[in-house]
């Protein structure tokens, strides 16, 4: 009799439900489509080279550098994409600059490294730190039409800016992921 009772608590555990308890529920939606636009390779792993004037006094600026993203063999189903940049918030934009535009160079705090100086990626190349065209970071660009039959290049403009009174010059690296977004 004592072995019985043990083995049929053991039992009734093994054979027991687990026990949920639903906090709320999750809906997901998407758009399916039969293919995608083939990222051009020369746009995978570009270095763009920021164009070293302007940049010498507080509130300044470098002139603006134009890079593209070319999308090729676009299907009739992809008409439509927004490009999200990703990366890190530069710190110290008390200089009137929009915070949430202001993209970070990677080497911040190593030797020799540029210090107080942040970067924007704009849809314009004549756009301030503030402008509509600017983006923000790890926001979407504008939304832009797609040709099926044509190579498509999508210009964006980068640009550096002192983000400080407190300037240290030096080397300045940034590293930005990119992604596709079809909506």
């Amino acid at each position: 009799m004592k072995l019985i009772t043990p083995l049929a608590i053991l039992t009734a555990t093994l054979l027991a439900p687990p026990l949920w308890a639903a906090d709320g529920i999750m809906k997901f939606n998407g758009k399916v489509t039969e293919n995608t636009c083939t990222l051009d390779a020369g746009s995978k792993n570009q270095t763009v080279s920021i164009r070293n004037g302007g940049v010498s006094t507080v509130n300044s600026m470098s002139l603006s550098t134009e890079f593209f993203i070319q999308l090729n063999n676009c299907p009739a189903s992809s008409n439509q994409v927004r490009i999200r940049f990703e990366g890190s918030k530069a710190s110290g934009s008390s200089l009137g600059y929009d915070a949430d535009k202001m993209f970070a160079f990677s080497n911040t705090g190593q030797p020799g490294a540029a210090e107080n100086v942040g970067f924007t990626i704009s849809e314009d190349g004549s756009s301030t730190s503030t402008d509509d065209s600017v983006i923000a970071v790890n926001g979407l660009s504008k939304t832009y039409d797609l040709q099926t039959g044509i190579i498509n290049k999508i210009p964006f403009f980068v640009r550096a800016y002192w983000t400080d009174s407190q300037k240290i010059t030096g080397h300045a690296i940034g590293h930005v992921q990119f992604s596709l977004d079809y909506p």
